[in-house]
């Protein structure tokens, strides 16, 4: 379990600096803030964990959930 955790939280990082890197200025937008589509539960979801990383880079993600942001 602990590998599965350490490179999840590898890829989000690398996801994280893929965008902050080829973003060119422009906003980020993350579609789905949900855990897994459909559902409004957030815990354990990974694109709130790749918005993390982003905010620790400077850059405020928005999210784009039809479920959980109205």
């Amino acid at each position: 379990f602990d590998a599965i955790m350490i490179a999840r939280e590898r890829q989000a990082k690398n996801l994280a600096r893929f965008i902050y890197d080829n973003r060119n200025g422009m906003a980020v937008y993350i579609h789905g803030k949900a855990y897994k589509p459909n559902v409004t539960y957030t815990e354990g979801s990974y694109s709130l964990l790749v918005g993390y990383y982003l905010e620790e880079m400077g850059i405020t993600p928005r999210y784009i959930d039809p479920l959980l942001c109205k």
